[in-house]
């Protein structure tokens, strides 16, 4: 595997996630500043949170099932090294943007209502987002994967 060219996707693969979750924590400081700042009148409603949640929840099970089909793709025998890191990198912006949507939606039913458990699906995501961060090592263990099933 070409080592440069896998470290220059995780640079790239790097700047788009930790990008994706500084949008998230942005938004979810102006929140709290907003909410324990006086700077909006919040009305608790449970229901405006609730809906959300259940819609991000929604969004988060369909955004991993569509990242998941993407990155088990069969790609033809012809397929380079690169083809397989596009397909990668396909996959972990679907999965990744799945996560800041359902985050952000969250974040709006706290913004909303000022019910603290809106909080749990941000940082769940912002979690797993973290989790999946790209390094080089991660986009090689993948690719080694890839080639075993190729061959087999």
């Amino acid at each position: 595997m070409n080592g440069e060219a896998v470290q220059q996707r995780a640079r790239q693969l790097q700047i788009i996630c930790g990008g994706l979750i500084m949008g998230v924590l942005t938004f979810s400081a102006v929140t709290v500043f907003l909410v324990h700042g006086n700077g909006m009148n919040v009305d608790v409603n449970v229901i405006v949170p609730a809906a959300l949640l259940v819609g991000s929840l929604m969004n988060i099970v369909t955004i991993v099932a569509v990242a998941g089909s993407v990155g088990k793709r069969e790609l033809p025998s012809t397929a380079t090294e690169d083809d397989y890191l596009n397909l990668y990198q396909v996959a972990s912006i679907i999965r990744w943007a799945g996560l800041e949507g359902a985050a952000f939606m969250n974040i709006v039913a706290y913004l909303l209502s000022a019910q603290w458990w809106s909080g749990i699906v941000p940082a769940i995501c912002l979690l797993w987002m973290a989790a999946t961060f790209p390094t080089s090592d991660k986009l090689n263990d993948w690719l080694r994967a890839k080639d075993r099933d190729r061959t087999f």
